[in-house]
């Protein structure tokens, strides 16, 4: 899939492609695109810089059930038309291990009951 992401940013895509739309003459690119279980850095929006992990759980016919992790899990059905401006990057999955570790244990530092310490 890398290999796929970096071929599609590298060479442009066809427009003929329905995982592609072209807005203000730039390329977005599509849920379409994201393998189930695999993490992807994404940027959902042009105008806003902010960098989005999300993980595709379930793929249907026309829709993805994706799960973000931002200030906090969200969990939501996205069409697989759904615009992404750019996709940062797949995450490979020594990246996964080290982001899993790092994102549990910051969790479990608040999900302490009051007089532990």
């Amino acid at each position: 899939m890398a290999v796929k992401l970096a071929f599609y940013k590298g060479y442009g895509a066809q427009m003929t492609d329905k995982r592609f739309k072209k807005r203000g003459g730039k390329i977005m690119y599509s849920y379409s695109l994201l393998e189930p279980e695999c993490y992807y850095l994404v940027q959902e929006l042009e105008n806003d810089p902010a960098l989005i992990l999300l993980q595709v759980k379930v793929v249907s016919d026309s829709c993805m059930y994706v799960s973000k992790y931002k200030e906090c899990l969200v969990i939501e059905w996205k069409r697989k038309t759904d615009p992404i401006f750019d996709i940062v990057e797949l995450l490979g999955d020594d990246a996964v291990k080290k982001w899993k570790d790092a994102y549990y244990n910051s969790e479990d530092a608040y999900n302490y009951e009051e007089g532990e310490e």
